[in-house]
């Protein structure tokens, strides 16, 4: 293998640094590829220096995977007996003779001698072969079985968001266990107290990447991927110190103003403002969502046919200068990412910013604003979406208003916006 060179940065990328693994020219066609790239996570050089050698190590066994047989493969060809020489005294002389006889220990052992790993695989190699078994999936295997299952059960396949979770989560998980097999509880609790202690995220983010891990051995577990019999994360009870309602607070009167005085983006902030959108549902709309003063809220291609939830279907009203910032901007023909980065970047030149004044704020200001200026809750709750799924009362049912009353009831929230910023 290649010589240890540093940590690296992408020409075009971000702050970060990298692990770079030159793969030798005699292996470029097998492997598609003449370099592999692997995040540091940070940009501190320092860091990234310590957590360079473990990251070439990864580099190093994704090639191998890549132009080898993996594991899995290689337990396949070699099941059966293998020759061994036994020892036979007959006569006063020693002789050996050769024979065939199952031995798995001896077949792990020459399958595993040469990897790093040994010590976790060799058992792996034993137990697929004593009970005549497929070796243990890969942690890769058991996220593609997570999605598969995922889709099936919700009709559509991980969003970018979660999928993101779960890369996250396997990450941290493989660095105690090579394999999900392997995974102890406590290995769960040595990772809950990393995330809790170290980790630097929020709650609210560590509670979602935890219950993804959670949910995705689950399903190991209960479609018989994995052989363990119990999850190893049920043990551990997951505490969260801040509720997510708590998590972000709605713009002040001032910050609204110095907003609009400062940003160029004012047509996007103005209709976030008005409506109450998540930034996902603004992002995938285009023309053909402008229903007269309407825009219709509905999943769409562009975010992969999915919304947040079944309530999120919507029709939201709009006044004259929202529906003209519109048609004159969408679509928007760059990702979600660029989107939010703009926005970001409008915020960061706010004094008063603190980390639970975010893009998302704006729905939290709508629902605030909703109830200044007299919008009732049930109509507010379906302009934003968060119109009641289960219905217990006959009153509950009706469920859908007229675009006249929304508009005349949303008016209110987008004369307060006029003439805040005026």
């Amino acid at each position: 293998m290649p010589k240890l060179r540093g940590p690296r940065k992408r020409p075009k990328g971000g702050p970060n640094w990298y692990a770079c693994l030159t793969v030798p020219k005699a292996l470029r066609q097998r492997a598609g590829k003449s370099e592999l790239w692997r995040s540091l996570g940070t940009s501190d050089p320092t860091l990234a220096t310590k957590l360079y050698g473990a990251a070439i190590e990864a580099l190093e066994a994704q090639l191998e995977n890549l132009v080898g047989d993996s594991l899995a493969e290689q337990v396949e060809l070699n099941r059966g007996p293998v020759l061994t020489a036994v020892r036979v005294v007959k006569e006063g002389q020693t002789l050996f003779k050769e024979v065939a006889e199952v031995d798995p220990h001896l077949v792990a052992h020459v399958l595993t001698q040469t990897r790093k790993d040994q010590s976790e695989t060799y058992p792996l190699v034993v137990e697929a072969l004593k009970g005549n078994k497929r070796f243990a999936v890969t942690w890769e295997e058991l996220r593609e079985h997570y999605a598969k299952v995922r889709a099936t059960k919700k009709g559509q396949t991980l969003s970018s968001s979660a999928l993101f979770e779960v890369n996250s989560a396997i990450k941290v998980m493989r660095q105690y266990a090579g394999y999900p097999d392997l995974l102890a509880v406590k290995h769960c609790r040595d990772i809950y107290s990393y995330f809790i202690n170290e980790s630097g995220l929020k709650p609210r983010t560590i509670m979602s990447r935890l219950g993804m891990a959670k949910t995705m051995i689950k399903a190991g577990i209960k479609h018989e991927v994995l052989s363990m019999t119990s999850n190893p994360w049920d043990p551990i009870d997951f505490i969260v110190d801040t509720r997510p309602e708590d998590s972000y607070r709605s713009f002040t009167k001032e910050e609204v103003q110095k907003l609009f005085s400062l940003t160029e983006n004012v047509h996007i902030w103005y209709v976030l403002f008005g409506t109450a959108l998540r930034i996902g549902e603004f992002w995938s709309r285009d023309l053909s969502h402008l229903d007269g003063q309407m825009l219709v809220v509905t999943a769409t291609a562009r975010q992969k046919n999915r919304l947040k939830t079944d309530t999120s279907n919507r029709r939201i009203p709009l006044n004259e200068k929202a529906l003209r910032y519109l048609q004159e901007s969408l679509p928007f023909e760059k990702s979600k990412d660029t989107l939010q980065r703009r926005l970001r970047a409008d915020l960061q030149s706010l004094e008063s910013r603190d980390e639970k004044l975010v893009i998302h704020s704006t729905r939290h200001t709508w629902k605030t604003w909703s109830r200044r200026v007299g919008i009732p809750i049930d109509v507010s709750d379906e302009i934003d979406g968060h119109k009641k799924k289960i219905t217990t009362d006959v009153s509950d049912g009706y469920g859908i208003y007229p675009d006249e009353l929304l508009i005349e009831q949303n008016n209110k929230v987008w004369q307060f916006l006029d003439d805040l910023i005026s």
